[in-house]
């Protein structure tokens, strides 16, 4: 899991929440060989960690194959739901296809590495972010069955959330996307509604 953590429907007493299965590589850099790297090349997700005060810095990267594939069997990215009186895995779903993330149109839907979360509601459906393929995704809590899915412009990094500003409006899921562009254009929210059976 991420920093997206997990979500508990406490109504009915299940753990949800977003996994990425892949192999990161962390190589420590002696102090005095640190002054041999520059930070500013070292874009995501590659990531270069000063760790000042401390004998080494650090380098960590993914392990990628030469097609830029993790070096892990799929599926990538998943989305599972944990009974919580029991403790059985009670669903796991692949999470995220290869759309917006491979060179070709071809679709496969074998989980993506994602850095999301969830957010789950007491009408029973979880909401799932993350994906690299720039989906908003909601499923059945019970099933796991993928109920609805929303196209963003970009990937959403962070974990939903719902409001609605009274009892006489419609409930909606807020998520802040992550376009590229420019700066200004980089982050924005957007506001999605529920279907007409959520609580």
């Amino acid at each position: 899991m991420n920093w997206g953590s997990a979500a508990i429907d406490s109504e009915r007493g299940i753990l949800l929440i977003n996994q990425s299965h892949m192999s990161w590589v962390v190589k420590l850099i002696p102090r005095d060989e640190m002054k041999n790297y520059d930070a500013s090349e070292y874009g995501f997700p590659n990531q270069l960690y000063p760790m000042e005060g401390t004998p080494y810095g650090a380098l960590r990267f993914p392990l990628l194959s030469s097609l830029g594939a993790p070096c892990t069997q799929t599926p990538w990215g998943s989305i599972s739901a944990v009974d919580l009186t029991t403790g059985e895995l009670m669903w796991q779903r692949p999470l995220g296809t290869t759309r917006d993330l491979a060179p070709w149109p071809l679709w496969l839907n074998i989980g993506t590495p994602n850095f999301g979360g969830v957010l789950a509601t007491a009408g029973g459906i979880v909401f799932s972010t993350g994906t690299t393929d720039h989906f908003l995704r909601a499923f059945d809590v019970m099933t796991g069955e993928e109920v609805a899915k929303q196209r963003t412009d970009g990937i959403i990094w962070a974990t939903p959330m719902t409001y609605r500003t009274s009892a006489n409006f419609s409930q909606k899921v807020v998520v802040a996307v992550s376009a590229g562009g420019s700066e200004e254009e980089r982050y924005k929210l957007v506001a999605y509604h529920l279907s007409a059976t959520e609580k």
